[in-house]
């Protein structure tokens, strides 16, 4: 019995391997690959989507860490660029402030001083700003430089800090969220306290704010076209599939 099921199978084989899958047979297992895939691929879709929300989440926590320490060192929130400069290195210390341009002198009045780096980017996390400059985004920055000028009162650029990149050797890459576009901070006051740039786009919040633009990569459900909409009181910011974490 064992011999004779044993030539069956290998006269099977042989026909098999003769005659190959039939165009139903071939059919079937296409249909059925299809249907598993219309399936499978929403809940991909959204595993991937919800993990991105996390890693999202877990990079503002980051952020608000390290500029927390920051403040307990300095007395000042930072651009999000600097928070991964070191402090022994040519270039370490940062060059502004959140929203304005720094020098030694204003770490040694209260004798405080860098002792970055207070995080770290990995190479999936951050862009360079001279990059960002040059993209579609590029509304979202500020270059405080003598090309820095207000228009009916308004910033032509946005609120992220950044100075003339020149080619110093100062960090210049600042983090991306899980949607490539950059994360946004303000610090607890003004934005704006630059000499000669009388902004009144935005109060004294008391607080600061992290902020991920989302998955659409605009400022709530605005068109993202407009400078304005970067400003925390332009109503914008915050609303829709924005993301933000205070402290």
């Amino acid at each position: 019995m064992k011999a004779m099921k044993k030539h069956t199978g290998k006269v099977f084989l042989r026909r098999l391997a003769r005659f190959g899958f039939t165009a139903v047979e071939l059919t079937a297992v296409a249909s059925i690959i299809a249907i598993l895939s219309l399936i499978l691929m929403p809940i991909v879709r959204k595993r991937v989507a919800e993990s991105r929300l996390v890693a999202a989440a877990d990079d503002m926590r980051t952020i608000q860490i390290a500029q927390s320490l920051a403040l307990a060192d300095t007395g000042q929130y930072f651009r999000l660029a600097d928070l991964d400069n070191p402090s022994t290195t040519a270039g370490g210390t940062p060059l502004a402030f959140w929203n304005r341009p720094t020098t030694l002198i204003e770490f040694d009045i209260l004798g405080r001083t860098w002792n970055g780096p207070y995080t770290t980017f990995s190479q999936t996390k951050f862009e360079s700003l001279s990059v960002l400059l040059a993209s579609s985004q590029s509304m979202i920055f500020r270059v405080v430089n003598a090309s820095d000028i207000v228009q009916s009162g308004v910033l032509v650029r946005g609120p992220i800090m950044i100075l003339d990149l020149g080619s110093g050797p100062e960090n210049q890459d600042t983090p991306i969220d899980p949607w490539g576009s950059p994360y946004i901070f303000f610090g607890d006051t003004v934005n704006g306290n630059v000499a000669n740039l009388a902004l009144t786009t935005e109060s004294n919040f008391g607080i600061a704010i992290v902020y991920s633009l989302g998955p659409d990569g605009i400022p709530g459900n605005g068109p993202g076209a407009d400078s304005i909409e970067y400003f925390r009181e332009s109503g914008a910011l915050g609303e829709g599939d924005d993301l933000s974490r205070t402290f």
